[in-house]
């Protein structure tokens, strides 16, 4: 008797394709049944659609291309997404990394320093530059980084996630 909010493909009279939302239901009145349709163009709707997938897609692409090692992280610390770069660099796959504590990729003294003033200081500040840290690798390896990072927060100042990019400088360092 009733359908509700169903995306139809229409045709326009140019034979161009027209998005539509249609609803219709089935109602007596005086005793006889009625149709009732409502068809809404969403066209602007499905255009708006496809560029927010265009944009996603494009931030994935340069967010998983970057030759740098990037990381997001939330609020209780969880890493919710790495780069390719980030998982060839450290040798490890990406569920082996998503949902563990950053600081379970860091180095002893990494660890302390982050848990005692790192990440407290980043909340307070909303960013930090050229932090030194040191991330272990898969193998057991151990490189010297610099982590600079940044704090996404909504319109009300509440914590949402954050980005950091990280510099494998043990080569520099080591020179």
């Amino acid at each position: 008797g009733m359908i509700q909010n169903n995306e139809i493909l229409l045709k326009k009279a140019d034979g161009s394709p027209l998005p539509t939302l249609f609803s219709a239901a089935i109602a007596k009145f005086d005793g006889e049944p009625h149709l009732f349709i409502e068809v809404i163009d969403i066209s602007e709707r499905k255009l708006a659609e496809i560029a927010l997938a265009e944009s996603e897609s494009r931030h994935r692409r340069l967010y998983n291309g970057t030759p740098v090692m990037l990381h997001s992280i939330a609020a209780d610390g969880t890493i919710t997404r790495v780069s390719d770069f980030w998982l060839t660099h450290l040798g490890y796959e990406r569920d082996e990394v998503i949902g563990k504590n950053i600081t379970d990729f860091q180095d002893q003294q990494s660890k302390e320093y982050s848990r005692r003033d790192g990440i407290p200081q980043f909340l307070k500040n909303g960013i930090r530059s050229n932090v030194p840290l040191r991330f272990v690798k898969k193998n057991g390896d151990v490189i010297d980084t610099l982590l600079s990072a940044l704090i996404e927060q909504d319109d009300a100042g509440k914590f949402l996630g954050s980005l950091s990019v990280i510099l494998d400088i043990t080569e520099q360092k080591q020179t």
